[in-house]
């Protein structure tokens, strides 16, 4: 199985925050790989610029051919409870692959990676779509990114 990876560099000046805010904008408004006629895929919420320490992530997930469209409704579930019930997840996308259709990105920050683990790991939607995919998934590689030096960095 062939992969295909997404490097993302942005480089800032330490004190700018315009500069962030303007690449925190352009993430939240997605990519060619967005859903197309999946409304709902994004939650942004503006404390995500001003945060003094997010927790920045994309994942990449792979599942077997032709299951993705099945999973959907699941990450649905997930993508409802994560843009209703927690304001500690400050930004949160889905997105598709259009040349690898087996592949959903996610791209998700929080307040703290204790507020990842015992807030949105703990949720019954999420929990479900674990459930769901155990026999279909391929695989899932969290990058966890942080703003150093005006680089963000894995």
């Amino acid at each position: 199985m062939s992969t295909q990876s997404i490097v993302l560099v942005a480089r800032f000046s330490p004190n700018n925050k315009q500069a962030e805010n303007k690449l925190l904008s352009f993430l939240a408004k997605g990519s060619e790989f967005a859903l197309e006629g999946e409304p709902g895929t994004l939650k942004y919420a503006p404390e995500v610029a001003t945060h003094p320490d997010p927790l920045l992530l994309l994942t990449d997930i792979q599942y077997k051919p032709g299951k993705v469209e099945a999973v959907l409704p699941c990450w649905r579930g997930v993508f409802e409870r994560t843009r209703d019930d927690e304001e500690g997840a400050l930004h949160w996308q889905l997105a598709r692959d259009s040349k690898h259709p087996d592949r959903i990105l996610v791209a998700h920050t929080y307040e703290s990676r204790d507020y990842l683990l015992t807030v949105h790991a703990a949720g019954k939607e999420l929990k479900e779509l674990q459930a769901f995919v155990k026999d279909i998934q391929v695989s899932m590689k969290p990058v966890f990114l942080k703003i150093e030096g005006g680089y963000l960095h894995k």
